[in-house]
């Protein structure tokens, strides 16, 4: 195509040399209006980006040009997008459909705008959450790009289908088309592409407990980053992912270290919302460690960039960590106080679903403890409550592999409430589930729950036939050990 090295230019984020060449076209080649905008819109300069592509449309009805008013017509549906104007994609989308469809897509550059503007409306679509219009308009564009050898917007519908899959819970599939936008990224030579679909892949894996895989492919993500610097936030965003992988692990002191980088980063970058996360997960982590005086040192940091507004994630994450570090002492009255500082947050409706849980559960363990002096059947509730609440999230979001987490939990109640059949039975489903999506990790561990239940089945029936009070059941289960570790799945 006439244009390809400054497509190619602006496909791999070479802007500045794409604007170079852009500038090296004639003065009456109106084509350089769509390039600019893409090429600005890319630089985070979206209202340049948006004059360029009006500029661009109005030239192409003066001239009757139809390639520039594809063109044009790429640019502005892209720039609206990266605005966050995703309704009025669909909307300009819908008025001008029967243009479009009037059109002759004869030339590889009339193919070339058309496979974008299908990707940019299917884009906007799936972050709608229209996933069925959303995956039809990304095969289409797909098909497009691959008839024309367009390497670089076959990886970007490729990684955006993969991310479709994904959340649709469709893991194998997900991976699949990662897996051609990795070969994609490497023909263009793409690191920015190439870290992010690493990252990417490195999710699918974590989704479905695959925890080696996961750190393999983050790992990768961030070699990827650290050989050929595209912006601090993304190594400390990468850094930040690998420290929950190991957080999830329990190895702490990897998870310390990655979030150590990820935090002298968002310091650099003074990134407000990031530092607080950053801030937050470390306390956490810190807090695992038994390192009470680090996590005291790192709220103090979160004290000095106050104030948040109220409500927002940022406070919350600053309101959690104090009720956690509060709870890590070892005297009565201060598990007291974290007590109702946790039901305080939960009347506030933590914004996140992974502070809400991160808060339910530290008030069940905080009951937990509450039951050595006395026996108290709304434990058992508040765990009840959690399942549903997992079991929600896990709907809302599509993934299988949190409903399994959820049904483990369920047998963790059942097995404390003595319901033998229905544990087994909860057991099956998990282990039929996993079959089906080949999610040999969360099947092994469903299976190793089955059999250490059969093997002290007697030791069961014992505190069935004595009655036994309720903390004596839930000490003898691993229902407060799986509480901690859906809660830091889902964190």
């Amino acid at each position: 195509m006439k244009y390809d090295n400054i497509i190619e230019l602006i496909g791999v984020w070479k802007i500045d040399e794409a604007i170079e060449e852009i500038e090296r076209l004639p003065d009456d080649d109106d084509m350089r209006y769509p390039f600019l905008s893409m090429a600005y819109d890319r630089k985070n300069k979206s209202e340049r980006a948006m004059n360029y592509a009006n500029t661009g449309i109005e030239m192409a009805r003066l001239t009757e040009n139809t390639e520039l008013l594809m063109a044009s017509l790429a640019a502005k549906f892209y720039a609206m997008w990266r605005a966050g104007y995703h309704e009025s994609v669909e909307i300009i989308y819908t008025e001008m459909v029967d243009e479009l469809d009037k059109m002759y897509y004869d030339t590889d550059e009339m193919r070339y705008w058309y496979a974008m503007i299908l990707h940019v409306r299917a884009t906007a679509l799936y972050e709608r959450g229209e996933y069925p219009e959303a995956k039809k308009s990304f095969e289409l564009s797909l098909t497009i790009r691959k008839k024309i050898k367009d390497i670089s917007g076959q990886s970007a519908s490729t990684n955006n289908l993969g991310m479709l899959h994904y959340y649709l819970g469709e893991y194998n599939k997900s991976l699949e088309y990662f897996m051609q936008s990795v070969e994609n990224e490497m023909l263009l030579g793409n690191p920015k592409g190439l870290a992010i679909t690493y990252s990417n892949i490195a999710d699918v894996h974590r989704a479905v407990g695959e925890y080696n895989l996961a750190l393999k492919f983050m790992n990768l993500a961030l070699e990827t980053t650290v050989k050929n610097p595209i912006g601090s936030h993304y190594e400390a965003h990468f850094n930040r992912t690998l420290s929950k992988i190991y957080w999830l692990r329990g190895e702490y002191d990897m998870a310390h270290s990655h979030i150590q980088h990820a935090l002298n980063l968002e310091i650099e970058l003074k990134n407000k919302h990031k530092l607080m996360e950053t801030l937050y997960l470390m306390i956490i982590i810190d807090l695992e460690k038994e390192d009470r005086e680090e996590a005291y040192k790192l709220f103090s940091m979160m004290n000095e960039l106050e104030p948040f507004e109220r409500g927002s994630t940022s406070y919350f994450y600053f309101r959690v960590a104090e009720a956690s570090i509060i709870k890590s002492e070892n005297r009565l009255r201060a598990k007291l106080k974290a007590q109702e500082m946790f039901e305080e947050i939960l009347k506030e409706e933590p914004k996140t679903y992974d502070l809400f849980i991160y808060t339910v559960l530290n008030l069940v363990e905080l009951l937990f403890l509450e039951l050595q002096s006395y026996d108290n059947p709304d434990l058992l509730d508040q765990v009840k409550l959690i399942v549903q609440q997992i079991e929600t999230i896990a709907k809302s979001q599509n993934s299988t592999p949190l409903k399994v987490e959820a049904l483990l939990l369920k047998s963790q109640v059942s097995l404390v409430e003595l319901k033998m059949n229905e544990t087994f039975k909860l057991l099956d489903e998990v282990k039929e589930i996993c079959r089906a999506n080949e999610f040999t990790t969360l099947y092994s561990k469903a299976e190793t729950i089955q059999r250490n239940i059969e093997e002290e089945i007697e030791k069961w029936n014992n505190l069935s036939r004595s009655n036994a009070p309720l903390f004596k059941r839930i000490s003898e289960s691993n229902i407060i050990e799986y509480l901690r570790m859906v809660g830091k799945i889902i964190s």
